[in-house]
């Protein structure tokens, strides 16, 4: 079956231009494969019919079909041009066949391929049932597969929003048991683009020195560093629409805006989504990102303004936030239960918090340990002695995600009073309120 079925991938041309050389087969096997099909059985083929294989009970049908993202309507008329035979695909595994028989398997081997930026992914696929239309259905389950987001910057929705479209080419046989598939993909950066971006994005999170930094600070330094260093410029190009274009030549699209802080954001432990859609009646794209327990949408395309930055669409509830209309799949119950948008905006503020925990840390030592605020830049701690609990500040911690402060140089078997309060200076200076009064002896 294998050598009918690569015969006929042949003489289709499926396989020109390197495909067929991938796989681990001799030239006397190819030989006498070509031999089964006859002149016919090719024009048969050429048409999408069923044909009968070697007089056997066994057959093949061949079809294609065309993804385009719906992100990127003017790839349609490139995507649905048949490729000349310079553009035809070329071998991605040398080392043998590429089976799975399930959709999740598929899309592993899929994801490298693409993160790889593989022009051509070819594998073969066992089921029941495959035809047209559930070779068609498949693609889209493994494509919901392949951009799932993961810890990777370079994956998930970066994945997604670089890729413009997808011919697809398959075979199946007259059983609907067994499949091959040549997906031939076009991306909006290269292989040597995404190594670069690869090392650029890890430099840049580091640069912006978010360690300790909350969720807020993380936020805030990535939108504003994007905003400062890319400037909105369309040339006419699908790099133009990469986080490549944006980070390295520092002008892009809105994809490459949004795919960029996607990128930075997961690189710095945030959890970030795209979001497509329309603005203005154009196809958009903008990010939501998680801060405490919502999400908010931001739109570093929008906020960036050349010669200053604006906060206009920074951290916006869904009825604060116009001028942008979600795709369906971004307005789906299932999507708002998976990512619950926050009813307010936000506005800057940081909330009250509550101390855990105040124990000693050695001879006249104490140490005290609170909740996290989301939104603080830091924390000030104040202690007090004596009935009159005249509360007078100990320390400064600078950095949201630390919650920890040890103080020093108190007096052992006194009893001293902690209380601690958040404070923000994202947008001016701001301060919660402070928390209850922790009474402890120190030893």
């Amino acid at each position: 079956m294998r050598k009918k079925l690569l015969a006929i991938l042949m003489m289709m041309g499926i396989m020109a231009g390197g495909i067929a050389e991938a796989l681990p087969v001799s030239a006397a096997m190819r030989e006498e494969a070509s031999q089964d099909v006859s002149m016919v059985e090719m024009e048969g083929m050429a048409n999408s019919e069923y044909v009968e294989l070697g007089g056997t009970e066994q057959g093949m049908t061949g079809g294609s079909s065309v993804w385009v993202n719906p992100l990127y309507p003017e790839a349609a008329k490139e995507a649905y041009q048949e490729p000349s035979s310079s553009q035809s695909p070329q071998a991605v595994d040398a080392t043998g066949v590429n089976a799975y028989s399930t959709a999740a398997s598929a899309a592993n081997y899929v994801r490298k391929q693409m993160v790889s930026r593989r022009s051509a992914i070819e594998f073969y696929y066992n089921g029941y049932g495959l035809n047209a239309v559930s070779l068609r259905n498949l693609q889209d389950e493994i494509l919901d597969k392949v951009y799932a987001v993961t810890s990777s910057p370079q994956e998930g929705d970066y994945l997604r929003y670089h890729l413009t479209y997808i011919r697809q080419k398959y075979m199946y046989t007259r059983s609907g048991t067994q499949a091959y598939v040549v997906w031939e993909v076009r991306y909006t950066s290269d292989a040597k683009q995404e190594k670069l971006m690869a090392s650029r994005i890890k430099s840049v999170v580091r640069s912006l020195k978010l360690s300790g930094c909350s969720e807020a600070e993380k936020i805030k330094k990535i939108h504003d560093y994007i905003c400062k260093n890319v400037e909105y410029y369309n040339d006419g190009t699908w790099n133009c629409h990469s986080a490549y274009a944006a980070l390295k030549q520092k002008a892009a699209v809105c994809q490459g805006y949004a795919a960029l802080f996607y990128a930075l954001g997961i690189q710095a432990g945030l959890k970030v989504r795209c979001v497509s859609g329309t603005s203005n009646g154009q196809p958009h794209l903008w990010n939501i990102v998680r801060m405490g327990g919502s999400w908010y949408n931001l739109d570093t395309t929008w906020d960036d303004q050349n010669s200053r930055i604006i906060y206009t669409y920074y951290l916006k509830s869904n009825g604060n936030f116009p001028s942008h209309t979600r795709d369906a799949e971004f307005q789906s119950a299932s999507f708002n239960r998976k990512y619950p948008m926050s009813r307010n905006s936000y506005t800057g503020r940081v909330g009250t918090l509550s101390i855990k925990r105040v124990k000693s840390a050695g001879s006249g030592k104490v140490k005290i340990t609170w909740g996290k605020v989301n939104t603080a830049c830091g924390y000030q701690i104040y202690y007090a002695s004596g009935k009159s609990r005249n509360y007078q500040r100990l320390g400064t911690v600078k950095g949201g995600a630390k919650t920890a402060y040890t103080a020093t140089g108190l007096k052992p078997g006194k009893v001293y009073y902690f209380k601690v309060r958040a404070y923000s200076n994202l947008f001016g200076e701001t301060y919660g309120k402070y928390s209850a009064g922790v009474k402890k002896t120190v030893k």
